[in-house]
């Protein structure tokens, strides 16, 4: 219960008189009306009554009444007592006095307890059809006979004679707790069985944490061996983007280098055709059919790097075995070349790295090992053989 519904049922009580008087004395204003007469209160009664419940209005209200209480109410706390204490406090200065002493102690919620227990137990507290004032407080219409009979110093005698209605009351009481006893136990049981209930669905959360804290245990794993895995990964991607980047500029090379080759065999060609087309040349011809190099008689070079294009080392006297990757251990194996002519540009970082460990390669006669940082130096090699070859075809030519 709220403690507007205690105002509402007090305002309810209120003499005409008493509304204009709290309204005139706290200069109370109510938005479309104006109290300016008794008269003017009874005719708007139920509009200046909803009034007062408004939030300026309250504060205002709460100051008159706490002005007019009675002063022996005024000097005890009363939040410090129970229930049943104020209920018989009530009965000696007044239900809506007590009411009005807890609220402006700001015990709102005992106010509300209390006002809750005289409507189920003493509801003959609240039968109050008018209320008026006289010097020393608030009480009903029979005031006088009111104060002279529930004095303090009649308190006790007024007591002896309220023991027929404390009977009814603990009557009432003790019905209640009947009531309360069988809610209790089939509470209880409801209770018993909810209890059980819970502790099956904990025992069944508990399982599946356990098994939710190995899957965990498994994916912590997991994701430990993905983030190796993946750094792995990084370390290949990067080597490959090396890797390619050294890739794009070979290309480059290569296509520039297969131009000038492409140019000199037209070349080649173009001077071969005239050279065999005239007379004094046929014999020449015949003579180097007759001295054609044999397989077994062309020089053997291993060519560690495999180029795009090839036909630019086609030599009838040499004799080239294009090798990488794997290749390259097996071929050394054999060793059975007259030189090695390593393409670093041909060759892959790993290859690179590979050739730097293999044993063989570094066991080799350094004559042999021809290192050709580009194709520049290719053609120098090829040149160089060239001029071996041609200086004894020189001779049997002169000859």
């Amino acid at each position: 219960m709220a403690v507007k519904d205690i105002w509402k049922w007090i305002i309810s009580r209120l003499d005409s008189d008493i509304l204009y008087e709290i309204y005139n004395k706290e200069n109370i204003v109510c938005p479309g009306f104006r109290v300016n007469s008794k008269t003017a209160i009874k005719q708007n009664r139920t509009r200046l009554s909803a009034n007062l419940l408004t939030k300026s209005a309250h504060k205002k209200m709460l100051i008159w009444f706490e002005n007019i209480s009675l002063s022996v109410i005024r000097k005890n706390k009363y939040g410090i007592m129970e229930i049943n204490e104020l209920v018989d406090v009530c009965q000696v200065y007044g239900a809506v006095n007590i009411l009005i002493k807890l609220i402006s102690e700001n015990e709102e919620k005992k106010a509300s307890q209390l006002f809750a227990t005289l409507q189920e137990e003493a509801n003959e507290l609240l039968d109050i059809s008018n209320l008026i004032l006289n010097e020393k407080g608030m009480f009903e219409e029979s005031a006088k006979k009111a104060e002279k009979i529930y004095s303090e110093e009649n308190l006790n005698d007024h007591r002896t004679k309220s023991v027929k209605q404390e009977e009814k009351r603990i009557k009432k009481l003790e019905q209640k707790m009947e009531k309360l006893e069988i809610q209790y136990r089939k509470r209880e049981i409801s209770y018993k069985s909810r209890i059980e209930q819970e502790e099956k669905k904990l025992q069944d959360a508990q399982l599946k944490l356990s098994e939710y804290n190995g899957k965990h245990a498994e994916l912590v794993k997991e994701k430990d061996l993905l983030v190796q895995k993946n750094l792995q990964l990084e370390k290949k991607i990067k080597q490959f983007e090396k890797e390619i980047k050294i890739l794009k500029e070979h290309k480059n090379q290569w296509n520039e280098e297969r131009k000038e080759l492409e140019e000199i065999i037209v070349t080649v060609n173009q001077k071969l055709e005239e050279f065999q087309s005239e007379p004094n040349n046929k014999g020449i011809n015949e003579m180097l059919r007759e001295t054609a190099i044999s397989k077994e008689e062309r020089m053997r070079i291993l060519v560690i790097g495999k180029p795009a294009q090839t036909s630019h080392f086609l030599r009838e006297y040499l004799d080239f075995t294009f090798v990488d990757g794997e290749e390259i251990s097996n071929e050394l194996n054999k060793m059975n070349m007259d030189e090695v002519w390593v393409l670093m540009y041909e060759l892959s970082f790993r290859d690179k790295l590979e050739l730097q460990e293999n044993k063989l390669y570094h066991n080799l006669e350094g004559g042999k090992v021809k290192v050709c940082e580009d194709f520049t130096a290719v053609k120098e090699h090829l040149k160089r053989l060239e001029l071996e070859e041609t200086e004894p075809n020189q001779y049997v030519w002169n000859n």
